[in-house]
């Protein structure tokens, strides 16, 4: 799953000085969180106010099952998901499985 490559927020322009100058490119922060699971399974993705840490590979797996999820309830890539949570582990589980949706 993978978000939409041709949706960019700025002027055509802004886009290519940033991903010639390295500013951007076509990863996003999903891709990043599998990455640090891989490497780093076991180190603090997430330190909550109270209560334990989130780890790289637990972060990546509950927000696979978020996403799945998702898709099990006939969301499909494209659709509007409005996540109203606090700021916790929980919100940044969701984000990470909204954005796995494209």
């Amino acid at each position: 799953m993978s978000a939409n490559p041709n949706y960019v927020p700025h002027s055509a322009a802004a886009t290519a000085l940033y991903r010639s100058t390295g500013q951007w490119n076509d990863e996003l922060v999903v891709h990043w969180v599998e990455r640090w699971a891989r490497e780093t399974p076991q180190k603090a993705a997430v330190q909550p106010f109270q209560g334990p840490a989130c780890s790289y590979a637990e972060l990546n797996d509950k927000s696979l099952r978020f996403a799945n999820a998702l898709l099990a309830l006939g969301i499909k890539s494209g659709d509007v998901v409005a996540i109203q949570l606090p700021s916790s582990v929980e919100f940044i589980i969701a984000y990470l499985g909204v954005t796995r949706m494209g």
